[in-house]
C-alpha cells in the first residue's frame, strides 16, 4: 500500500526531481510521508511530513542534491500516522523503506534477539531494520538481508541503504509485494514500487521477482536468487505511459470527464481483445474474482455473460471464494485495476494448477497478476490517479460486454454499439442540475441506491463511490428487494436514489417499487431514461428530484447511468470539501490482505 522510490548515482541527482518521481507513488498511500538524503558530510539528513509530498519540497531547499536518496509514502499498517512511525527509519549507517506488513510481528518482537532492544516506533519496518543491523555486524549487507528475509513471514518489499566506511550501496529485498528496479539513461539507478514514478529517461527496469535480492552501487547492480538468473533490463516506449490532461483541480474529475473520449471510441481496442479471447476454448461456466469496482463490473459481466453467451456465470471476492471439486472446462476471469491486488494475487498463487485457465483485466502491461495468468487483457485507458475508480470501472464493463459477444458465437449477439460522444455530451450537460441535488443530498448521513437488472451493479459501484468520496454511508439494492427489509428504514426524511431500466419485461414493476417508495419518504432521487419519465404522471415528478438519460437500448445503457453518479459523488465531496482524489484511509494499490 506504501511508495517506495530510491536513487544511488554517481553524480547528484535534484531533490526537487527525486520528489517529483516520489510524489508520482503518492496514490500508494498518503498518511505521512519522508526522504532521507545523503548530505555533503556523507551523512544522513531527513525531512519528514504528516502532509503531502509538496510540503516536504517547502522543507527541502531547493538547490539540495544528493547522489544517494531513498524516499516513501505511507498507508499506515503497524502505528499510527505520526512522525515517530514514519519512514525511513535509520539506525547508525542503515537506512530503511518499506512496503508491506511483517505477519509475526508480534511473535517475533518476543524473540531472545531483541532482549535488549528498546524499539523508538511502532512499526513492523523498524523490526525489519533492526534485524538487519544485529546481522549487519557479522555479515555483508546482503547477508543480513537474506537472513532477515527468512525470519519475517508476509508480503513486503523493502530497500536498505548503507553508508559505512564511505561504500554507499542499496539493497532491495521482495516477497510478493511490487518492487522494480530501473536503469536511467544518465547511469542513475532506482528502486520503485511501480514504474510509472521511474519513467523520466528510463533506460529499461527489471520486475523483482519473489526472494529476490538485488545490490545496487554506484559502479554496477547484482542480483540474487536461487535461480542465478541475472538483471535483464525490459525496455518500453515512455509513448506507453503518456500522462492524461488534468482539466481541473481535481485528478478525479479529470477521469470521469475524459470517458468522454474513452467510451466512444473504445471499440479500437477490439482486435487485441479478440487475439486474446479466441485462444479461448468457451467454458461451460465461469468465475469471476475482483474486489470493490472490480466486483461490481463482475456483477454487470454475470449479466453480459449469461445473456449474450449463455454461460452459467458467478462473482467472488476473493476473501470468500471456495475451491470446488471440479474446474473442468471452467475459465476463471480476474479483475484488478493494478494487477497487484493483494487478495487476488495470494488467491491465484495459492493453486495455480486449479486456475491453469485464467484470464485477467488490468490497466497495464506488467503486474504480478498478469505473471500468473494465463491471458491478459490491458484495459488500456492511461493511469487512473484519482484512487475512486472511474474510468478503469467504464473501461472493466466495456471489456467484459466485448468478451462476452466474442464467446457468443451468435451473430445477433454482436452488436458492439457504445455510446456517441453526443449522448455523452448530453449526460455532462446535466452537469448544473447534478450540482443542485449534489449540494441537497450532501446532508444526508444515510442514503439508499436501488436499481434493478444492470442497474444493481450500478447501484452498488454508486453506494461505493458515495462512501469513498463522500464519506456518506450508502448501500447499493435491487429495487425489486425493498420489501424484503431494506423499506423499514424509510420515514419521510429517508433519501433514496432510483434507477430505472429501459427493460420492457420488468419497467412496470420497477413503477411501482417507486410508487411504494415516493409514498414513505420525500427524498427520492430518480435517474430514468428519458421515454420512462415523459410517461410518468405530472403529479408524481412534481414530488421527486429527476434526471432522465437518453434512450439507449443496448447493453451498454448502464454506462449512461454511471456517468451521472460518478459526478453526483463528485459534487456531493465537493460541496463537502472533502479530499477527493485521495479520500481518508484508502489507497489505490492494494497490496496487503
Amino acid at each position: 500500500m506504501c511508495g517506495i522510490y530510491t536513487s544511488l548515482s554517481k553524480e547528484d541527482i535534484s531533490s526537487i526531481d527525486f520528489l517529483n518521481s516520489l510524489s508520482e507513488l503518492e496514490y500508494r498511500g498518503y498518511d505521512s510521508a519522508g526522504v532521507t538524503i545523503l548530505d555533503k558530510n556523507k551523512k544522513y539528513k531527513s525531512y519528514k511530513t504528516l502532509s503531502k509530498i509538496d510540503d516536504l519540497k517547502l522543507k527541502i531547499s531547493k538547490g539540495e542534491s544528493s547522489s544517494l536518496m531513498i524516499g516513501h509514502t505511507r498507508w499506515a499498517t503497524h502505528g499510527k500516522p505520526n512522525i515517530k512511525n514514519c519512514h525511513p527509519h535509520i539506525i547508525d549507517n542503515l537506512s530503511l523503506v518499506h512496503n508491506g506488513v511483517v505477519e509475526n510481528y508480534d511473535d517475533l518482537k518476543k524473540n531472545k534477539i531483541f532482549k535488549n532492544v528498546q524499539f523508538k516506533s511502532e512499526t513492523d519496518t523498524e523490526m525489519i531494520l533492526r534485524l538487519i543491523q544485529i546481522f549487519y555486524k557479522s555479515n555483508t549487507l546482503v547477508d543480513a538481508i537474506k537472513k532477515t528475509s527468512k525470519l519475517i513471514k508476509g508480503s513486503n518489499a523493502f530497500v536498505c541503504s548503507n553508508i559505512d566506511k564511505g561504500n554507499d550501496e542499496l539493497v532491495a529485498y521482495k516477497n510478493n509485494t511490487p518492487l522494480y528496479f530501473g536503469l536511467k539513461k544518465n547511469g542513475e539507478k532506482v528502486f520503485s514500487s511501480d514504474v510509472n514514478a521511474m519513467l523520466v529517461s528510463l533506460k529499461g527496469y527489471y520486475y523483482l521477482n519473489n526472494n529476490d535480492i538485488i545490490q545496487i552501487t554506484k559502479k554496477n547492480a547484482i542480483l540474487y536468487n536461487d535461480k542465478k538468473k541475472k538483471i535483464v533490463l525490459t525496455k518500453i516506449p515512455n509513448t506507453k505511459f503518456k500522462k492524461a490532461k488534468v482539466t481541473s483541480s481535481s485528478h478525479t474529475y479529470s477521469e470521469i470527464k475524459e470517458q468522454r473520449k474513452i467510451i466512444p471510441n473504445y471499440l479500437k481496442n477490439f482486435e487485441k481483445i479478440y487475439k486474446v479471447v479466441s485462444k479461448i476454448k468457451k467454458p461451460n461456466e465461469i468465475n469471476i474474482i475482483g474486489c470493490g469496482s472490480s466486483y461490481n463490473a463482475g456483477l454487470l459481466a454475470k449479466a453480459f455473460l449469461e445473456k449474450n453467451s449463455n454461460i452459467p456465470t458467478s462473482v467472488y471476492r476473493p476473501s470468500e471464494f471456495n475451491f470446488f471439486l471440479n474446474n473442468k472446462n471452467k475459465l476463471f476471469i480476474f479483475i484488478s485495476q493494478s494487477g497487484e491486488t493483494a487478495d487476488i494475487c495470494s488467491l491465484i498463487e495459492s493453486k495455480k494448477e486449479f486456475f491453469s485457465n485464467s484470464l485477467s483485466l488490468v490497466n497495464n502491461d506488467d503486474s504480478r497478476l498478469i505473471r500468473e495468468s494465463r491471458y491478459n487483457i490491458n484495459l488500456n485507458v492511461g493511469l487512473e490517479r484519482g484512487v475512486a475508480a472511474t474510468k478503469t470501472f467504464s473501461s472493466q464493463i466495456m471489456v467484459l460486454n466485448i468478451i462476452s459477444k466474442i464467446l457468443s458465437k451468435d451473430k445477433k449477439n454482436n452488436d458492439l454499439l457504445l455510446p456517441s460522444t453526443n449522448i455523452l455530451n448530453k449526460l455532462f450537460s446535466h452537469e448544473k442540475e447534478i450540482i443542485k441535488l449534489s449540494k441537497k443530498y450532501s446532508k444526508f448521513r444515510n442514503l439508499f441506491v436501488l436499481g434493478r437488472n444492470y442497474n444493481f451493479p450500478i447501484a452498488c459501484e454508486a453506494a461505493l463511490k458515495i462512501k469513498e468520496i463522500s464519506y456518506i454511508h450508502a448501500e447499493g439494492a435491487p429495487s425489486s428487494e425493498i420489501k424484503h427489509g431494506p423499506i423499514a428504514l424509510f420515514d419521510k426524511k429517508f433519501p433514496v436514489i432510483f434507477l430505472v431500466s429501459n427493460k420492457k419485461e420488468t419497467i412496470h414493476s420497477e413503477i411501482s417499487s417507486l410508487n411504494e417508495i415516493i409514498s414513505r419518504t420525500n427524498n427520492v432521487f430518480l435517474i430514468a431514461p428519458d421515454t420512462v419519465v415523459k410517461k410518468l404522471d405530472r403529479k408524481i415528478l412534481s414530488k421527486i428530484d429527476f434526471i432522465a438519460v437518453p434512450d439507449f437500448q443496448n447493453d451498454m445503457a448502464p454506462i449512461l447511468y454511471l456517468i451521472i453518479l460518478q459526478l453526483f459523488s463528485y459534487h456531493l465531496a465537493k460541496f463537502k470539501k472533502l479530499p477527493i482524489d485521495q479520500p481518508r484511509n484508502l489507497a489505490k494499490v492494494v497490496t496487503v490482505e
